[in-house]
């Protein structure tokens, strides 16, 4: 007979009762066996004998007793005895290396099985975010590790669950919080040419690291953002060609993501120059009448294509003639009130915000006055007697014409003065 159902580890009492046919009382060793292995022998008195063990496995045993033959008594076996033996419970606890982990950095999570009556469990070990599993480990002395460094940012709960063995109940541990922060980063922005020209193309490169951070980041004018890019092995940069003459602090931010912090870059100074330009004047007639309007075209152009503005000066030597405003890098002086003769004209640019000032090569401009020529007696005269012709020229433009007046009599010329 048994003492009862009893679990892995846990002691089963068996006891032997022999009776001989005779009413005498049996003495001797009994022999125990779970089916054909040997458990152990007890030794009779009064009849009976017991034996207790603790070493039997989890599952059904057939226990058997024989007791052997002797001068008096003759063997017996018993019948079959089913004894039942549970798997015995166990308890899985896991805890962190760093409950308050940083992304990237290696956390070890420790399990360890542990047994009511003292066994050790054995077997494997699965390690769980949430109902995930991030690694499986095997038991020695009823514990063992699972390490990662790929947890991501934010809380994660934690367990463990033991899989059991064959004398040993599968047991799940209590959840712990697992905390992983954001990893920090560090940014930085470079210039491909830190003294540029207005409207010339500048590369601004933005480096973030640890490398493996991925997401964008952002060019910074002061306040106002130039543009984003997106990192590619912790680098990315933007061009433009949009800042305006003067000093610009330049900066970056990146922008971060779920496993990495955001970061700024520490502002760097870029210089732009005024653009050089270039000023040519054309006439619309370089040699005109005195008091027929001329039209004198200014065009302005950058070094770099942009278009400048503001206003330019027609000059007659050093004297203004007057002034037009740039409308697509051109504009218009007209005038007819150039007195007569020869006039070394030039366009000066006054420059703008981004462009630099500039005046034309001279342009040679003629001007030529209209006259009136009249010419008067002394009176009539006598053959052989003088008279006396004067010849008064009148020009348009109220200046005094000088030079050599020929007179002539019908198609005959009588002199000149």
């Amino acid at each position: 007979t048994s003492s009862g159902a009893s679990t892995y580890g846990g002691a089963v009492t068996l006891t032997v009762t022999v009776a001989a046919a005779d009413a005498t009382v049996p003495t001797g060793t009994v022999s125990l066996s779970d089916g054909t292995a040997g458990i152990g022998t007890c030794t009779l008195s009064g009849g009976t004998c017991t034996l207790t063990s603790s070493a039997l496995a989890a599952g059904t045993h057939a226990i058997t007793a024989r007791f052997p033959a002797s001068a008096r008594y003759a063997a017996s076996v018993s019948g079959s005895l089913s004894q039942a033996v549970a798997p015995a419970s166990t308890t899985t606890t896991v805890v962190s290396s760093n409950a308050a982990s940083t992304y990237g950095g290696s956390v070890t999570f420790t399990v360890t099985v542990a047994t009511a009556n003292g066994t050790t469990a054995s077997g494997s070990v699965s390690v769980l975010d949430g109902a995930a599993s991030i690694g499986t480990c095997t038991l020695a002395s009823g514990s063992c590790s699972v390490t990662t460094s790929t947890l991501g940012a934010g809380g994660h709960p934690m367990s463990a669950r033991y899989a059991g063995d064959a004398n040993h109940a599968s047991s799940t541990s209590a959840q712990i919080d697992q905390t992983v922060a954001q990893a920090a980063t560090t940014t930085s922005v470079a210039s491909s040419s830190l003294s540029s020209a207005f409207g010339a193309s500048v590369t601004f490169t933005v480096t973030v690291s640890p490398a493996a951070a991925g997401g964008s980041a952002t060019v910074y004018d002061g306040a106002n953002a130039l543009g984003t890019c997106t990192l590619v092995s912790g680098v990315c940069s933007i061009s433009s060609a949009a800042l305006t003459a003067g000093s610009h602090a330049i900066g970056a931010r990146y922008a971060g993501t779920a496993n990495y912090a955001t970061s700024a870059a520490a502002a760097i100074a870029q210089t732009v120059a005024q653009a050089t330009t270039t000023t040519t004047l054309v006439s619309s007639s370089p040699s005109a009448t005195f008091g027929v309007p001329v039209t004198y075209t200014v065009t302005v152009a950058a070094a770099n294509g942009t278009t400048p503005t503001g206003t330019a000066t027609l000059l007659d030597g050093t004297a203004g003639v007057g002034t037009c405003t740039l409308a697509a890098g051109r504009c218009d002086v007209t005038t007819g009130a150039l007195i007569s003769g020869t006039h070394a004209l030039s366009a000066r640019y006054a420059g703008d915000a981004n462009h630099l000032g500039s005046t034309s090569a001279t342009l040679t401009q003629a001007i030529v006055s209209p006259t009136t020529t009249v010419v008067t007696s002394s009176g009539a005269s006598t053959y052989g007697g003088a008279v006396t012709l004067t010849v008064t020229v009148a020009a348009a433009d109220a200046t005094v014409p000088t030079g050599t007046v020929s007179l002539s009599d019908g198609t005959a010329g009588i002199g000149t003065c």
